[in-house]
C-alpha cells in the first residue's frame, strides 16, 4: 500500500463507492485504490443501508455538544416539572382559591398537561396595601 490512507475520511469512501456504483468493477476499483475488495464491499453495503452518514467513524464533535446541551436541558426542565407537580399538590391540598393569580393562562403553542387539569396558580399573597392618605 504505497500511496493509500490507513484511514479513510467518509467523503473519499463516497467518491469510491460511488465509483462502483456508477458502474465500474469493484474489483478495478478496490485494486486502483489499494483497498481489499471485501473492505470495499463492506464500504457499499454501509453507503446504501445509511447513507454517507453510515460511513462516518465517529459522530461530529458538533452532534456530541448538541446532545450534551439537550441531555442538560431534558435534566433540567425534568427538575422544573417535579417542583411545578410538588406545587400542584400542595396548592391542592390546601384548597387554593380559584381567584389566585394564574402564571400560565394558556396563550401560545402550549397546552398545560391533562393532568394539570388547567393553568397553573399561585395562592393569593398577602401583601400591605398602602395606607391611602387624602392630604392635598
Amino acid at each position: 500500500m504505497n500511496g493509500s490512507p490507513k484511514r479513510w475520511s467518509a467523503t473519499r469512501k463516497r467518491e469510491v463507492v460511488l465509483r462502483v456504483l456508477r458502474g465500474e468493477p469493484l474489483t478495478v476499483v478496490a485494486r486502483e485504490v489499494e483497498v481489499p475488495v471485501t473492505e470495499l464491499d463492506r464500504w457499499q453495503h454501509q453507503f446504501l443501508e445509511s447513507g454517507r452518514a453510515g460511513l462516518r467513524a465517529r459522530p461530529d464533535s458538533w452532534q456530541i455538544r448538541g446532545l450534551r446541551e439537550a441531555r442538560s436541558t431534558i435534566s433540567e426542565l425534568r427538575s422544573k416539572i417535579k417542583i411545578l407537580e410538588q406545587a400542584l399538590r400542595d396548592a391542592s391540598a390546601s384548597g387554593s382559591n380559584a381567584s389566585a393569580p394564574v402564571l400560565w393562562d394558556g396563550g401560545g403553542a402550549a397546552t398545560p398537561p391533562t393532568a394539570w387539569g388547567g393553568p397553573i396558580t399561585v395562592p393569593p399573597q398577602h401583601h400591605k396595601q398602602p395606607h391611602s392618605t387624602n392630604e392635598d
